[in-house]
């Protein structure tokens, strides 16, 4: 009843507030659920999965964007129907995503370097 389950919940915080999940209690909920349900279907003796170190982002109607990071870049997925206001943009960072057949735009998805990676690139030019 007062939102403990909000609490703790890891959130992609390099991305500006508005685009970052919103963390409504169903979304959160699910978010979790889908965590331990991935985690039980590992075998303990492959790998383990923490709740520490991991994210999982829910797209739904609450949250237009779908976040998730990968060999060293954080990506946000941004579908062409919840674009307010004729908002594309074209700049570094930014992929148009389009459907093979038909040629047309989809979503774009905005990418950046994580912190992490940034650190090891300084670290190795040194």
């Amino acid at each position: 009843p007062n939102n403990e389950n909000i609490v703790g919940y890891n959130n992609k915080k390099c991305w500006p507030r508005d685009a970052r999940m919103r963390l409504m209690k169903h979304d959160v909920n699910l978010g979790r659920a889908v965590f331990w349900d991935i985690k039980n279907r590992l075998p303990r003796s492959v790998t383990t999965v923490n709740w520490v170190g991991s994210f999982v982002s829910v797209y739904s109607k609450d949250n237009p964007n779908l976040l998730f990071s990968m060999s060293g870049f954080e990506c946000r997925i941004l579908p062409k129907c919840r674009v307010t206001h004729d908002e594309i943009t074209n700049r570094d960072g930014v992929w148009n995503l389009q459907n093979e057949v038909t040629k047309e735009r989809t979503a774009q998805c905005f990418l950046r370097v994580d912190s992490e990676s940034m650190t090891k690139f300084h670290n190795r030019i040194r």
